[in-house]
């Protein structure tokens, strides 16, 4: 008797385990159903698997509620891609967009693939993850995003795969509802243009744009202003928002001052800070500025930046320190210090120079992995301080040009300057730092959608 009880266990419990089975594979073919499956320039298919939101995560699909173990060796029993993620945790709340891929050709070479989200509008900010396909694929890859239209109904995944001259493409977008829509309380946007006193100076912010390109035509006017056109925004979905503004120090305009960081944030919880932030001249005194990523424009946002000095500004000698005569290696070679210098409590450090051919004076482009490059750390940087490479002179007192920087987001920074040529007779380095206070501003704005990306004041 007990032993027909303990057969009925076992057959009941194999007929479980291969509904179970069954189920999950069902449900992982509607989850990667046509209309949410994107095919690259490969073959590759990209599945959106679906989208989560909290701080547990777990793979979208019937069998979210199997062990790993379980759920992977089912993965392998029914053909399924590889192990992969199956669930996690984070410690805030995170919105995380899940995918596959079904690469199992080894001769194929991976792709990269560029996610982006979109709001129901079509609408998309900038904020972008990478994904790169694999041989074997993976039955769940999670990519966690920072910021999302939280307010939107539904979010509308858009994927672009990188091509052979390293530029993306959009190849396909995928609709799903969002599981985190939230409504938002009601921010007062003040009117443009807008003015911020702090100490002596004052910020007049003129215009801000969502929905524009990386690149800037500006030309001058017969009347004194100038003509900006933004180029629209870019098909691999790394559109940037733009500002305009003007610094007016003791009553007099100036160009002293310029923004050393933006934080933009909006009443549905969204915040993000720059990760890409450049400037151009606008008319007399004013600059333009682009940033990414932005946000959506249906919310008014709050811009907070810091503005500091620019580097042929006047600094007081308390803010200032340097180096000299720092050894410089031969061309191909690289050296490393320990000289460390203080401006108060800031501790300086030049760590290393790594030395390149100068390029010829007729040179139409450069990378930065081709120039000379200068490391230094900084440690102990109050946080309303900025570092600054005031001048980098040789031995001759050639001034030497920085046309790129890197900073770390960690304590101690490490700075990264990439000097455009020096000379070949060159022995040694000077240079000139300064650690000062920076000034913040902040501002209330609804943000205009860009439609002709034309930045001259009467159309602001």
């Amino acid at each position: 008797m007990r032993v027909r009880v303990l057969i009925r266990l076992v057959v009941v419990s194999l007929l479980l385990a291969a509904a179970i089975g069954l189920a999950w594979w069902v449900g992982a073919e509607i989850r990667a159903a046509p209309s949410r499956r994107v095919t690259l320039a490969s073959g590759v298919q990209i599945g959106v698997l679906g989208v989560t939101y909290g701080t547990n995560h777990v793979q979208p699909g019937f069998g979210r509620l199997l062990p790993d173990g379980l759920r992977a060796l089912l993965a392998r029993l029914l053909g399924r891609p590889g192990a992969g993620s199956y669930r996690f945790t984070t410690s805030q709340p995170e919105l995380v967009v899940w995918l596959a891929h079904n690469s199992t050709n080894s001769a194929v070479p991976p792709s990269s693939v560029r996610v982006g989200l979109a709001d129901e509008s079509g609408f998309l900010s900038g904020d972008y993850v990478d994904f790169t396909t694999f041989f074997n694929g993976s039955s769940g890859t999670p990519r966690r995003f920072e910021v999302w239209p939280r307010c939107s109904r539904e979010l509308r995944i858009r994927l672009f795969e990188q091509g052979p001259s390293f530029t993306y493409h959009r190849v396909g977008e995928v609709r799903c509802p969002n599981p985190a829509r939230s409504t938002a309380p009601a921010w007062v946007a003040e009117s443009l243009p807008a003015r911020r006193t702090n100490g002596t100076l004052v910020c007049t912010l003129s215009a801000v744009l969502a929905g524009v390109g990386m690149n800037t035509t500006t030309s001058a006017q017969a009347d004194g202003t100038t003509h900006t056109t933004f180029s629209p925004p870019q098909a691999d979905g790394d559109n940037h928002a733009a500002l305009r503004l003007a610094f007016t120090d003791s009553a007099f305009p100036s160009n002293d001052w310029e923004i050393a960081a933006i934080q933009v944030a909006d009443a549905t919880g969204n915040s993000a800070r720059n990760s890409s932030l450049s400037s151009s001249f606008g008319s007399g005194p004013e600059r333009n500025y682009q940033f990414r990523p932005s946000l959506w424009p249906l919310e008014p946002w709050r811009i907070e930046f810091r503005a500091a000095r620019r580097p042929g500004s006047s600094f007081a000698a308390e803010e200032v320190a340097g180096f000299t005569n720092v050894p410089l290696p031969a061309i191909g070679f690289t050296n490393r210090y320990t000289e460390s210098a203080l401006v108060g409590t800031t501790k300086v450090s030049v760590t290393e120079f790594s030395r390149r051919e100068p390029l010829p004076d007729d040179a139409r482009g450069w990378s930065s992995g081709g120039l000379s490059q200068l490391k230094l750390t900084v440690a102990n940087l109050p946080a309303d301080a900025r570092f600054t490479l005031v001048r980098a002179t040789d031995d001759a007192g050639r001034r030497l040009e920085v046309p790129s920087s890197g900073w770390s987001q960690s304590e101690p920074y490490e700075a990264t300057f990439s000097f455009l040529r020096v000379p070949a007779d060159a022995r040694a380095l000077n240079l000139t730092f300064a650690v000062h206070a920076t000034r913040r501003f902040t501002f209330v704005v609804q943000p205009a959608l860009a439609t002709t990306n034309d930045f001259t004041p009467s159309n602001l």
